[in-house]
């Protein structure tokens, strides 16, 4: 059953969409387009989630961890990065506030691993996980 969402939350959302740019499935699926920088695929859904269905090659740091990890994990000059939930609601925030951590090149998916999968993209289902 699907909680119901917080005219604040939506808010947050709508605010922060403002200022993050959002790529479709199929636009990932692609990769970037004449720009040589690597891409970075993080998955900030939980581990059950990410064990149900994850894009191939994403890299799974949970919610709760991504600030403090990301500087440690990921380059910040050389990479585009595309924040994966579920829906795309969370990976909108994050986006954003990654953007305010410095990170220059970030985007959300748009509608999440949901839309992903909608789209009938390659999707790696496991039973491990990194964290």
């Amino acid at each position: 059953m699907r909680q119901e969402l917080s005219e604040r939350f939506l808010q947050l959302v709508q605010d922060a969409r403002a200022r993050v740019r959002e790529v479709n499935a199929l636009e990932l699926a692609a990769g970037p387009s004449s720009d040589s920088r690597p891409l970075h695929i993080v998955d900030i859904r939980d581990e059950s989630a990410w064990a149900s269905g994850h894009i191939a090659g994403a890299e799974r740091i949970g919610r709760e961890l991504l600030e403090r990890d990301m500087r440690d994990r990921i380059e910040l000059q050389n990479s585009h990065i595309v924040i994966c939930s579920g829906s795309g609601l969370r990976s909108i925030l994050v986006a954003d506030v990654l953007t305010r951590m410095g990170f220059t090149r970030v985007a959300s998916l748009a509608g999440g691993f949901n839309a992903w999968r909608a789209a009938g993209l390659p999707v790696v289902v496991d039973t491990t996980s990194e964290r």
